[in-house]
């Protein structure tokens, strides 16, 4: 029995958990991508099938299980540290990441590490030109993560992400994280 979703679907049953509605893109039928499948007891799940038939289960609790391997040939997970030791009070230090030849460099996060305060700015290095994105001062001890998902930096094998680093107190290491993806 179809429905065009302009009307409603009498069910009736003599146990609660005798049927499912399942709801499928187009006129696919059982041959779909992508499901969605209520129960009686109202349980939702989500089924996306790919194009070597692993099925994706999406539970309505937010819960992903199936047997997938989500294919990131295309993308490349960054993570770059840099540790530097005996930093002055007020000395700065910086930690580049150079964007891969042709590679996009896509969203950041930054972690910054210091016993002491710090002043952190990041931004984009050409090899001549510091551009500031953002800069925030941090706590001593606080080792705060922040994220930046709107960044967007096409690199030549030259140009840079750059996190600024500048010691308000006293003599301290520093590390850093760079976190992000090319593509």
């Amino acid at each position: 029995m179809a429905t065009d979703f302009e009307g409603s679907l009498p069910v009736q049953t003599a146990r609660d958990d005798e049927f499912k509605i399942i709801l499928v893109d187009g006129d696919s039928g059982s041959d779909a991508t992508q499901k969605l499948e209520i129960n009686a007891n109202s349980a939702a799940k989500t089924y996306v099938t790919s194009h070597d038939n692993n099925n994706l289960f999406i539970d309505s609790d937010g819960s992903i299980k199936a047997n997938v391997t989500i294919d990131s040939a295309s993308q490349d997970l960054i993570c770059s540290y840099e540790e530097s030791e005996d930093v002055a009070k007020n000395a700065e230090v910086e930690h580049d990441y150079i964007i891969t030849d042709t590679k996009t460099f896509i969203g950041c996060s930054v972690l910054v590490g210091a016993r002491g305060a710090v002043k952190v700015t990041l931004g984009s290095f050409d090899g001549t030109d510091f551009t500031k994105l953002a800069s925030w001062y941090q706590l001593p001890a606080s080792n705060e993560t922040k994220s930046f998902k709107n960044i967007k930096y096409l690199g030549d094998g030259t140009k840079a992400i750059r996190i600024k680093v500048k010691n308000l107190d006293q003599t301290t290491d520093i590390m850093t994280t760079l976190q992000g993806e090319e593509e």
